[in-house]
């Protein structure tokens, strides 16, 4: 159990047996998240994806359920997409292709979790391409298209830090002294969203960084974005047949 106290998680895959923690029913978690959703106000969510492109598919879901102000329910699932697992997204996120063969696909998770976040606020970072990507899996299942209200850490970072050189979610936890690796999976980089906002909106005044700040924080940003770019220009290429993804490197 998380630190956050919510009274039910979950995770799959490869992460999951790696901490040691056992996977659930994708059925029973489904449901189970769908009743929970009826007791919160706001939904924290992030979703990992094949890649950015416009054929960019969903792989994986996590949200953290938000009621009073506080998390009640965590929900993470992978989805098994209807294309090949690209390498440079294994080397990302972790995420192997061996993680998804025994997973649902997009029409089984997609609309009970559109149907149950429908009257939430939404919350992520750069939670538009988040909300996009919804609507690219519920477009392709004859889903409703999301129109939720929404709140987006990431345009609150740019408020609070004006000078900052990025305000990708690792360098946003930086900026606010949160000592966290973002993992790139879903439910993870939901929780750290959620504890960026806590912080975020208690922010009295916008905070300027002084010159030594912005280029150290501009020499990091620049080493993530390659690494990412890498990842993303490698996901636009197919894997070669007999290829495997490997594990994650660091």
């Amino acid at each position: 159990m998380s630190a956050l106290g919510l009274r039910a998680s979950h995770r799959h895959g490869r992460h999951a047996a790696d901490r040691g923690m056992s996977t659930a029913d994708p059925i029973e978690q489904l449901w189970s998240f769908v009743a929970a959703a009826g007791n919160a106000d706001a939904v924290v969510f992030d979703t990992e994806t094949t890649g950015i492109g416009d054929d960019a598919r969903i792989i994986e879901i996590g949200a953290l359920l938000i009621g009073d102000d506080a998390p009640i329910y965590e929900y993470d699932q992978l989805i098994q997409p209807p294309t090949r697992l690209p390498a440079g997204i294994t080397e990302l996120t972790g995420i192997t292709e061996s993680d998804l063969a025994d997973q649902p696909d997009a029409g089984f998770v997609i609309p009970q979790f559109l149907t149950a976040i429908r009257p939430l606020l939404l919350i992520g970072h750069n939670v538009s391409f988040d909300i996009r990507m919804l609507n690219v899996e519920g477009g392709l299942l004859g889903c409703r298209e999301v129109s939720n209200d929404f709140l987006d850490t990431m345009t609150m970072s740019r408020r609070m830090f004006p000078n900052a050189p990025s305000c990708s979610l690792q360098e946003v936890m930086r900026l606010l002294d949160i000592n966290e690796i973002e993992e790139h999976r879903a439910i993870s980089d939901a929780r750290q969203t959620w504890q960026c906002l806590q912080q975020l909106k208690h922010m009295k005044d916008p905070v300027v960084l002084s010159d030594d700040e912005v280029e150290e924080s501009r020499r990091r940003h620049a080493m993530t974005k390659r690494r990412r770019t890498n990842a993303y220009m490698r996901s636009s290429y197919p894997k070669q047949p007999g290829h495997h993804s490997g594990q994650h490197q660091t």
